[in-house]
């Protein structure tokens, strides 16, 4: 594998961005904090330029997805209908970081995608988690505000005990946080914290002329529905920002949980990614620099093999198919040395060989490594998530 090692430093939450207080004796841990000053340093005298959002995309069609059972030649190039292997170049009014160019005054401080360290080697990258699971805890939170009810978080619970969030205790019980509309609504999923902008979301339904639009998925997630989410733009405009000020250059996308595709699993995980990928797009079109993006993205496990289903029914082929969207191939983080695309997916179980090379082919364009990646897999070499804390 040429995959060199990129850390992966936290979780964007449910409730706000943090970086991981605590981790392990890998070395390369102990050089986050320094790379994140150097980051920030070298971003400060950036200042992003006005946003501006335009256009959509055409609707999905059964070409999209590569046919399992008439794999393309090993070695064809030619790209499946709505995709393209064509990275963009650089244009007056594009940010030029993610423009596959390090160009003048761009270093491994300022855009690491882009650039090489003084040896030639590629820049060290740091990437974070990023949670898409929002919408049903949103949504309960606004029948709340529409009932005239006080939202509140875990962390608002707890700390009740001590009376810190004013004089109007509401004890240690998670019933206080919800009615019986809120709860059902919620699917059990609770704030942990109040994020410093309040609750938010970035999911808002797709129009019939966008790309992977499915009107039985739109504006539900199967076991209940909900508004478009407030201020989705502006949320995603300041995590873009605040990340790249952080001195995070990717952004790893949390589809660990669900393999199949139906209306939860797109609202929680494929939506969400799809709107990082629209939004961080026009963020780069109008100038302001963003992280690039990447799925990790849960595979149907043994024994299901790529034979016996049906790829339309599992989520890994509907991020094909955002992967392959010619605008968003500048986006997609990639194996500095290959070049290729990077899909991640969780190693919990084993998966069906098939199935990786089946995504790796990509239709014949053969631009996409499938990494796995799990727990504890930094002392083997792997690609880790959660770092073991030590004393």
């Amino acid at each position: 594998m040429s995959l060199r090692r990129i850390a992966l430093l936290g979780v964007l939450s449910l409730a706000c961005l943090a970086v991981a207080a605590c981790v392990d004796i890998d070395p390369a841990y102990e050089a986050f904090s320094r790379l994140l000053e150097q980051r920030a340093a070298g971003l400060q005298s950036k200042a992003p330029a006005s946003n501006q959002r335009t256009g959509g995309s055409a609707p999905v069609g059964s070409s999209l997805i590569p046919d399992p059972a008439a794999p393309p030649a090993a070695n064809s190039t030619a790209a499946p209908k709505g995709g393209s292997n064509v990275r963009t170049a650089a244009t007056a009014d594009v940010h030029p970081c993610g423009n596959g160019v390090c160009d003048a005054g761009e270093t491994c401080s300022t855009c690491p995608q882009d650039c090489t360290q003084g040896d030639g080697s590629p820049c060290n990258r740091v990437g974070i988690f990023y949670s898409g699971w929002h919408w049903p805890a949103w949504a309960a939170t606004e029948i709340g505000r529409r009932l005239g009810r006080r939202a509140y978080s875990v962390e608002d619970v707890l700390r009740s005990q001590t009376g810190t969030i004013g004089s109007k205790l509401i004890g240690t019980s998670f019933e206080k946080i919800y009615n019986a509309a809120q709860l059902e609504t919620s699917l059990g999923f609770y704030w942990h914290h109040r994020p410093l902008q309040n609750f938010y979301c970035i999911y808002h339904a797709r129009q019939p002329s966008e790309l992977l639009y499915n009107a039985a998925h739109e504006g539900t997630w199967g076991a209940g529905s909900g508004p478009d989410c407030a201020n989705w733009q502006a949320r995603v405009q300041d995590h873009a920002q605040q990340l790249v000020a952080t001195g995070i250059d990717y952004v790893t996308m949390d589809a660990t949980n669900l393999d199949q595709h139906d209306a939860f699993s797109d609202a929680i995980q494929l939506r969400p990614f799809q709107v990082l990928l629209e939004e961080f797009s026009r963020l780069r079109l109008a100038g302001i620099q963003t992280p690039d993006l990447a799925m990790w993205q849960r595979l149907p496990t043994l024994p299901l093999r790529l034979t016996n289903i049906n790829v339309t029914n599992y989520g890994f082929a509907y991020v094909m198919v955002l992967y392959n969207v010619p605008e968003y191939q500048s986006l997609i983080l990639r194996d500095p040395v290959t070049k290729k695309k990077i899909f991640f997916y969780p190693s919990v179980a084993d998966v069906d060989l098939n199935i990786i090379k089946y995504i790796e082919a990509n239709g014949g364009l053969n631009d996409i490594v499938v990494q796995p990646m799990w727990v504890g897999q930094q002392k083997s070499g792997g690609w880790n998530f959660f770092s073991f804390c030590k004393n």
